[in-house]
């Protein structure tokens, strides 16, 4: 075979009917523990713990246990919370690089028996398991192996270490009053370990033993090749391919991060990616900090669960000791646009007819749309290309296509394609590589009564258990990928100038026009102190002339080697605050198109970009972003700036730095200074983080570069 797993199939047909066998298991093959985890796809991880009283993300083992006072500690809230919101697991943060433990531990004091809350009798993990024992909530423990407290983290004692952990290990998992009635279902072994820390050599071996004798099927985190990996980044994005399986020789201290993020096609070991995030910027609660909106937490779930991988969702509980209300508030919002999504399947009961089916009874193309995870069909003949097609008996108004695969029996699928068929044509809609145990496809809405989905590619016979079609909540569509707040001028409005034009049904906003007589010309009015123009770029189109407010301001060549529809092809400078008109004209003769344009009437308060949306800065050494106010700069306006995780950890590469910068009238410029770390840890590689900006006051807009990646390296990379 091309790859290493193997397929096999029985020797002979399970009923009378049957031509073909049962498709059997193409390995490697998840265990129970890593299937069900894919299953309840949503865990959330909660860090409390030192840091939450000292303000910080790593803490140096050398803080005062004192720090530990929760006034108002409520476990209930935590885990109640969590479960209505559709989280089937919980992983608490027992112990974190300072190694402060939030049970009494009789073998270190660096615990809640030194701290002032219940007088030193308090118990932090017995309240949270009974919590979690009470609403039925599945179990985990994070425990850091790196401790930088403990007077042993050193190679010279690391046989001490070592033991110590497991005794830790030994606490926990061996005493009844903790977890879900006394069973947790995941261990959580951080691989970080500070620039600073002595490189000890962990036990894993005999830490894994003790595990997996005390807890049974039990999926494992580490830095080793265990069941559960990192997915590469901190942002909770599953790459495109995301392979769940890896090779077990390439798990080493300097794997890259590109490979856990899509794992390996020929990978000889099944590992679960699991992609975890912070609803917040940090890991721990800061007041300075706010939860991500809506359509950020929903885009990670379009690509982690989306993408087949589970997704770890961190929520700090505050030193009071309970979920901040507006974190409480995300998570309901969250669950209210599940609920909203998932609620109509309009592809259930739909008619699928396929180009081959096997010919074995447990395959059939209706399984497809019965709603039956536990239901499944395969192409004919062991093909591993083909297709299907889906009526939806009318037309549906839709923006979400589902696909699921069969992983109990291995993930094959390595590339498909999805179109909708619009006034009698094929039209693309999405494509991707793996689909694994929940593929989604989210695409800007459409209406279309078929759908056509095409694996173009498979590692073994394809086995899909169920394809189905939502509607996401109008908060979360997928845009045209134009600012919200600009206003959209169709091109069904404009003025043609008796010229020949051409209608079509796709663009931006579903029509556009277009012409090859030479000088047609098409006028728009508005109002407003800026202006984008949309067009189609085509390998047979040519140059359109642009006027603004009668003057010529520029030739645009709208010919490219490939097609496509939506695009800016060109933006006017800032204008003065009132009416305007722009003028497309043909100036070749070749066709051009227009699908509208986009303007910006905020009364003179302007749009806020980053002036560079990629930077690079030696490791060690502060980086300066710039963020630029355009198409007008009327009034004081605030825009709140964040870090986030890339392939780069805070704490690691870059120290998390949150501001508001205030924008004065007449101010067009302001620039944000953040730290960067000298760090020894894989010092050749080069990692990245985000620079963000999440929100604008006073009526300005966030425009369309509203990030910035900074890539941090040593200094002979960059």
């Amino acid at each position: 075979m091309t790859y290493n797993q193997q397929e096999k199939y029985n020797s002979k047909v399970s009923s009378p009917e049957d031509q073909e066998t049962e498709i059997m298991a193409f390995e490697p093959l998840p265990s129970k523990a890593q299937l069900d985890y894919h299953k309840e796809e949503l865990a959330a991880f909660i860090h409390y713990g030192m840091n939450t009283y000292t303000d910080s993300e790593w803490g140096d083992g050398q803080e005062n246990p004192q720090n530990f006072n929760p006034t108002n500690l409520d476990t209930d809230q935590w885990i109640k919370t969590l479960k209505d919101a559709g989280f089937k697991r919980t992983i608490m943060v027992v112990k974190h690089h300072d190694g402060f433990v939030i049970y009494p531990s009789k073998y270190t004091d660096h615990t809640v028996a030194a701290s002032p809350w219940k007088d030193g009798k308090g118990d932090l993990l017995e309240e949270i398991s009974k919590s979690a024992t009470k609403y039925d909530m599945n179990m985990g423990v994070y425990l850091s192996p790196w401790d930088a407290n403990h007077p042993k983290y050193r190679v010279a004692t690391e046989k001490e270490y070592n033991e110590y952990y497991l005794n830790q290990l030994k606490e926990i998992l061996g005493n009844p009053k903790y977890g879900n009635k006394g069973k947790f279902i995941e261990v959580w072994m951080d691989g970080a370990r500070g620039s600073g820390a002595q490189k000890v050599t962990y036990t894993f071996d005999e830490w894994f033993k003790y595990i997996k004798e005390t807890e049974g099927d039990i999926a494992i985190f580490s830095a080793q090749p265990t069941s559960v990996r990192w997915i590469g980044n901190e942002r909770g994005i599953a790459g495109d391919p995301v392979w769940h399986k890896v090779r077990k020789a390439k798990i080493t201290d300097d794997v890259k991060n590109e490979y856990l993020n899509h794992g390996d096609p020929e990978g000889d070991m099944y590992s679960v990616g699991e992609a975890d995030v912070s609803i917040r910027s940090g890991w721990f609660y800061h007041d300075n900090q706010q939860p991500k909106s809506i359509k950020d937490l929903m885009d990670i779930y379009f690509k982690s669960v989306g993408r087949g991988t589970p997704l770890l969702l961190n929520i700090p509980p505050n030193k009071e000791g309970k979920f901040a209300e507006a974190d409480v508030a995300r998570l309901q919002e969250f669950r209210a646009t599940l609920d909203q999504m998932y609620a109509t399947d309009f592809a259930k009961g739909a008619t699928v007819t396929a180009s081959s089916t096997r010919k074995n009874h447990l395959y059939q193309a209706s399984h497809l749309t019965d709603g039956k995870d536990d239901t499944n069909w395969a192409l004919a003949n062991d093909a591993k290309t083909g297709e299907f097609t889906v009526d939806l008996g009318q037309k549906r108004r839709f923006d979400v296509v589902e696909l699921k695969e069969d992983i109990a029996k291995g993930q094959r699928i390595s590339g498909f394609k999805v179109e909708v068929e619009l006034n009698g044509r094929w039209v693309p809609y999405g494509e991707g590589s793996t689909v694994g145990y929940r593929r989604l496809i989210q695409g800007q809405p459409v209406e279309a009564q078929k759908i056509r989905v095409t694996i173009t590619g498979a590692q073994a016979t394809p086995i899909l258990t169920n394809f189905s079609v939502y509607k996401t909540p109008s908060s979360i569509e997928k845009t045209d990928g134009y600012p919200l707040g600009l206003d959209y001028h169709s091109n069904t409005i404009a003025d043609k100038d008796n010229t020949t034009w051409y209608d079509e049904s796709e663009g931006v906003r579903g029509t556009s026009i277009w012409t090859n007589q030479k000088d047609a010309c098409v006028t728009y009015r508005f109002t407003g102190t800026k202006a984008y123009v949309v067009s189609t770029v085509d390998p047979n189109h040519g140059e359109m002339s642009v006027y603004v407010d009668g003057q010529k301001v520029a030739d645009v060549q709208t010919k490219n080697a490939a097609r496509k529809r939506s695009q800016m092809v060109y933006e006017t400078a800032d204008l003065a605050p009132g009416e305007h008109t722009i003028k497309l004209v043909n100036k070749t003769g070749k066709a051009i198109a227009t699908e509208g344009i986009y303007t910006l009437n905020n009364a003179g308060k302007g749009m806020f970009e980053m002036k560079e949306t990629t930077y690079e800065v030696q490791k060690g050494q502060p980086v300066t972003v710039t963020i630029k106010r355009v198409g007008g700069s009327k009034g004081t306006a605030t825009v709140h700036v964040v870090t986030e995780p890339g392939t780069g950890v805070h704490g690691k590469v870059y120290k998390d730095t949150t501001a508001d910068l205030t924008f004065q009238d007449g101010e067009t410029e302001k620039t944000i200074t953040i730290p960067t770390i000298d760090f020894t840890e894989q010092a050749d590689s080069v990692f990245d983080f985000k620079v963000k900006m999440t929100s604008v006051s006073d009526n300005a807009l966030l425009g369309f570069a509203s990030e910035a990646t900074v890539r941090v390296m040593k200094a002979e990379l960059f």
